[in-house]
């Protein structure tokens, strides 16, 4: 028979589910009304005149999947693993993205607590599952980069033909720029090296949960494209992702952050 707070915890991840399951139901709304053309017209002067510089990049990434390992027979324990497994991709400098090769382990911790208190032989892993290229369409204002979408990029240099402020810099690149302004590789350098760190947070009162968690973070090295390097403080916190079968297949549902622990090797 479980005991009380057994079921309270149960009850707890019940109201959980329905709280999420009733957020995630698409919303009604009308069909949008397309947009004016005088009022893109606008929209489209005023990114012109903030614009210092227009960037395509081929951007290098790399999907990285955290996960737990069992070492066990067990193979209902290898399922859940892999169901509550967290996927997160960044966008990576071309030298790291050519060091790595999908299935390398960058990082793996034994679960010492585990295997003391519980018996359970495990480790918790950081791996490249995925690597590849992701357009990104930049609009340069000062020395830093503001995503913009590809039709806005498209239209931009359609109205650049007729202003003439940007030139490309380069006929190999899909980079404009201001005359005198400075590139987003000369203001900030090709690369950035960071020590990352993923733990798994659990919403729950046991202080048990808890304590494992915080003895099985997992610290890795990643190479960031430069232009991005002055937002990659310590302490800032690039992506958490909620563990969806956590509420179906764990005691308390959780979720995995993803947070920068350390600059080491500034922009170069």
């Amino acid at each position: 028979m479980q005991s009380p707070l057994a079921i309270l915890g149960l009850l707890a991840n019940f109201v959980l589910l329905v709280l999420i399951g009733a957020a995630s139901l698409p919303a009604c709304s009308e069909p949008s009304e397309p947009v004016d053309p005088g009022v893109r017209a606008a929209q489209l002067d005023d990114l012109y005149t903030r614009a210092e510089g227009l960037v395509h990049y081929e951007m290098p990434q790399v999907t990285l999947k955290t996960q737990k390992e069992s070492f066990s027979l067990d193979l209902e324990e290898h399922w859940k693993n892999s169901l509550k497994a967290q996927y997160v991709t960044f966008p990576v400098s071309r030298a790291y993205y050519d060091s790595v090769e999908v299935g390398q382990r960058l990082e793996s911790n034994f679960d010492e607590t585990s295997f003391i208190f519980d018996g359970e032989i495990q480790s918790y892993t950081v791996t490249v599952s995925d690597k590849g290229f992701g357009a990104m369409f930049c609009l340069v204002e000062g020395s830093s980069c503001t995503e913009i979408e590809a039709a806005d990029y498209a239209e931009l240099l359609v109205l650049n033909t007729s202003r003439g402020l940007l030139v490309q810099r380069d006929a190999s690149e899909s980079a404009y720029y201001r005359e005198g302004v400075q590139t987003m590789e000369e203001a900030h350098g090709n690369s950035c090296k960071v020590l990352l760190e993923s733990y798994k947070t659990d919403l729950t009162i046991d202080l048990y949960e808890h304590f494992k968690n915080s003895l099985n973070k997992l610290d890795y090295e990643v190479e960031f494209p430069g232009f991005l390097c002055a937002e990659l403080q310590p302490g800032v916190i690039l992506d958490s992702n909620f563990v969806g079968w956590s509420l179906f297949l764990s005691d308390s549902p959780s979720y995995v952050t993803y947070e920068v622990k350390e600059l080491l090797v500034a922009a170069e």
